[in-house]
């Protein structure tokens, strides 16, 4: 797995969202992987519907998610589907810098 996917799932983990959930993160801050629909809800500041879509663990750690999205993800990867959209288009981070280098 690529280096930068792992050293941000690390510092994603100490959030409070578990290793799957940090991994699927850091993918897509990373690599813009499409994220699945709790997630997507999550990074849409979508409350309600992530609510809606979380297993019961991630139901209880709701919070949590919200703070590492605040806290670890770049400001133009979160807050509307469009900016989920958009970031995963220009392929996260990695594809940022490809169009800058």
């Amino acid at each position: 797995m690529n280096e930068r996917i792992t050293n941000l799932a690390r510092i994603l983990e100490d959030y409070g969202i578990g290793s799957t959930g940090a991994h699927a993160l850091a993918m897509y801050v990373v690599e813009g992987i499409q994220p699945g629909g709790f997630l997507s809800a999550v990074l849409a500041n979508d409350l309600f519907e992530a609510a809606a879509r979380a297993d019961g663990s991630n139901q209880k750690i709701l919070p949590q998610w919200v703070r590492a999205v605040f806290n670890a993800v770049p400001g133009r990867a979160w807050g509307s589907r469009d900016a989920v959209q958009a970031w995963v288009k220009q392929g996260g981070l990695a594809g940022q810098e490809a169009l800058h280098a």
